[in-house]
């Protein structure tokens, strides 16, 4: 199985949510703002002074190359650390049902594959968040764990002695 990694770059797009003609959220207005690349992870304070009270949906987006996939027999995890708020995951076009929320490892495993794997997390922030808005990563990076997948059956024969295991 392939070492654990980083993803090391990733594009940022902020679609900013303000205050329109009324304070009433129906006439909140977006602005999409100029994307960016960020290669550590942290608040969109912190990645550019003028989005220190920036609210919104910032959608980032990264690529990364696995040795093996689903089909061969692999998966992975990703860890992506603090997440100020809410976020959804999709890898390879596939938007994964509803993550959980509070710990942020995702099994993205059985979307996967061989080579090149695009995965994009839109991340929600909402006025009122405590550390700022965004995703933080651990330490600044998404960790990308791989793993081997194996057959229960495949499993247990290989840990005990094959003759004294059914299955």
């Amino acid at each position: 199985v392939q070492d654990a990694f980083a993803i090391d770059e990733w594009n940022l797009q902020i679609n900013s949510m303000h205050e329109g003609k009324s304070v009433a959220f129906r006439d909140s207005e977006w602005t999409m703002l100029e994307p960016m690349t960020v290669t550590k992870l942290d608040s969109w304070k912190n990645l550019n002074p003028d989005w220190a009270k920036t609210v919104g949906i910032g959608t980032y987006i990264a690529t990364f190359t696995l040795d093996k996939g689903w089909d061969e027999g692999c998966g992975v995890t990703i860890s992506l650390g603090e997440v100020e708020d809410t976020y959804t995951v999709t890898v390879n076009g596939v938007k994964l049902p509803m993550v959980d929320q509070i710990n942020t490892t995702v099994d993205i495993g059985k979307y996967v594959k061989a080579g090149e794997n695009t995965i994009k997390v839109e991340v929600s922030s909402v006025i009122g968040a405590r550390n700022g808005f965004g995703m933080f990563g651990v330490n600044g990076e998404v960790i990308v764990t791989p793993y081997a997948v194996a057959a229960v059956k495949e499993a247990v024969q290989s840990v005990c002695a094959p003759e004294a295991v059914t299955v």
